[in-house]
């Protein structure tokens, strides 16, 4: 029951390296060098919304697995990543040739001269 209760009320997870996101409530990454994790089968509109994030979405029911997956052609494996404007996805979890949780990192846009 336990588990039941975290996946419909949301829990988070915090490190001084890592911010995991277990369900969609909203949050905003704590700073641009801090990582988030979220699960692979989020919307992207949610995504989008939580994080305020501005990934853009084919179909209102498309993932931010199905986004990399889309990008990069394949199924990435472990580590792999896409650059998307200031936002870097990793591939963190892959099981049985499932993109099952991403890595998402702020990268600082270059400055313009």
């Amino acid at each position: 029951m336990n588990s039941n209760v975290r996946l419909l009320t949301g829990w988070l997870i915090k490190s001084q390296s890592l911010v995991e996101l277990t369900s969609f409530a909203p949050l905003t990454i704590p700073s641009p060098a801090q990582p988030i994790l979220v699960p692979g089968n989020m919307e992207l509109t949610a995504a989008n919304q939580a994080l305020e994030l501005n990934l853009p979405a084919h179909s209102p029911s498309q993932t931010v697995a199905e986004f990399m997956i889309d990008k990069l052609g394949h199924v990435p494996v472990p580590g792999e990543r896409i650059v998307h404007g200031e936002l870097e996805l990793e591939a963190a979890g892959i099981e049985e040739n499932s993109l099952k949780t991403v890595l998402l990192r702020r990268r600082p846009l270059a400055a313009h001269h």
